[in-house]
């Protein structure tokens, strides 16, 4: 059996640990998605990453100790609290096209995926916040130029029944025009 070092396992956990942690608090400050982290017990918000704070143009100062509905960011009240407890209720909550607005006014969909978790013996939430704006707009150029696509293609279909009826119209014109003519050139 070999001595080891004094000390030495005790400060190899430390430093693994204080890796992790540093590895993980990288991880939520450079995420580009907005993350709250949240006491289920005082419904208070404990922490926000910098993408949170850029999107809704809020300092962590204002963001920190208030409810998720409180923080003026939010437009939707009711629906915020809806998906509150229902995160509280069951554990998880998934919300799409949530309002969102920053303080100087900009305008935001969001999804809101949200997690409860226990954390060192305690319930922990988390809110991972999406940024979906472009998306939707994306959806909604789609959709209406679907719309147009479909109404175009029943111009089309119109326009093509009408050309079958005006051909059946003319071969009709034309019979009775050869019938004239053979009438008229008996009658000479």
């Amino acid at each position: 059996m070999t001595d080891l070092e004094p000390g030495k396992e005790l400060r190899d956990m430390q430093d693994k640990l204080i890796t992790s942690e540093l590895r993980y608090r990288k991880l939520f400050e450079t995420a580009k998605d907005a993350i709250l982290l949240i006491d289920p017990l005082t419904e208070q918000i404990i922490d926000a990453n910098p993408f949170l704070l850029e999107m809704v143009g809020y300092p962590l100062a204002d963001v920190v100790g208030k409810k998720l509905w409180e923080i003026g960011a939010i437009k939707d009240v009711e629906a915020t609290k809806t998906l509150f407890k229902t995160l509280q209720d069951v554990g998880y909550a998934h919300y799409e096209g949530l309002p969102l607005q920053s303080k100087d006014g900009k305008k935001h969909e969001v999804e809101f995926v949200s997690n409860k978790y226990r954390l060192n013996g305690h319930m922990m939430i988390q809110c991972n916040i999406r940024d979906i704006t472009d998306r939707v707009a994306s959806e909604k150029k789609a959709t209406e130029y679907l719309a147009q696509l479909e109404e175009t293609n029943k111009a089309m279909v119109g326009r093509e029944l009408r050309m079958v009826e005006l051909k059946k119209e003319n071969e009709g014109l034309k019979e009775e025009n050869k019938k004239l003519k053979e009438g008229l050139s008996q009658k000479k």
